[in-house]
This record gives C-alpha cells, structure tokens and sequence, in this order.
C-alpha cells in the first residue's frame, strides 16, 4: 500500500514557498514528509507528530561537542530561554532545532508562527554555534 503525503503538509510547504523556500517530498518510515530548503535560513523537515505538525532542523555537531561541552550546553540553554517557538537541543550526533504547530492551519496563525519561528532562526545563526557544527 502506498503512503500518501499529508494534504496540510502540501499546503503549508506551499505558503513556506512563497516565502523563498523550496519543497521536496521525501519518503519517511511511517509516512512522507516535506524536506525544505532556503537560501538563507536553516532547511528543516516538516513532519507530523500526533496532533500537530513538526518542524525539525537538524546539524551534524563536532566529536568534541558530542561530549557535551559546558560552553555548548550553556548556549543551549540561553537560546531556548530566548526562544519564542523553537527549541533546541542535542542528541548524540546533532543539534536539532524543533517546533510545534496545531493542525488547524490557517494562513494568518500559521504566518504568525512562522515569524516567531524565523525570529528564533536569527538567534540561532548569530554565528556563536558555528564552533560546535560539522
């Protein structure tokens, strides 16, 4: 049986496209997903999750980082103490920047969303986490 892409998926990649992000359907283990790309901001699946689509951007971390470095945790923590939407975290290998968005899309909260959720890309890419990234 084949997997089909969630419609709400299609349609906000389609609003995210006209916001200068390109789009891609990837085939996941439980079903397909989006993968989108932008010149200037992080690219990131779009995904759902139970009730709720996920955002997740995800960046390979250094060997060094990987064991948890106090000035990488340190940062961690004041960027999700100053983050609106996104939250970021580590796991073994990558740091993963992720959010959450109800399924009742419509274009005006799901534009509000994303503000908030560029607001946060431009805490992330102030350039103080690049020492930590493959």
């Amino acid at each position: 049986m084949e997997k089909k892409l969630d419609p709400l998926l299609r349609e906000i990649a389609d609003h995210l496209g006209f916001l200068g992000y390109e789009s891609e359907v990837k085939e996941g283990k439980q079903s397909p997903y989006i993968f989108l790309t932008h010149l200037r901001n992080p690219n990131f699946v779009l995904d759902t999750f139970g009730g709720a689509v996920k955002v997740v951007a995800l960046y390979g971390i250094t060997k060094e980082a990987q064991a948890g470095p106090p000035e990488l945790l340190g940062l961690l923590n004041e960027l999700n103490r100053n983050a609106i939407v996104l939250k970021f975290y580590t796991n073994d290998e990558s740091l993963m920047l992720e959010a959450m968005f109800p399924r009742d899309y419509s274009k005006s909260s799901f534009g509000s969303f994303w503000s908030m959720v560029e607001s946060d890309f431009r805490l992330f890419l102030d350039g103080r986490i690049t020492p930590f990234l493959e």
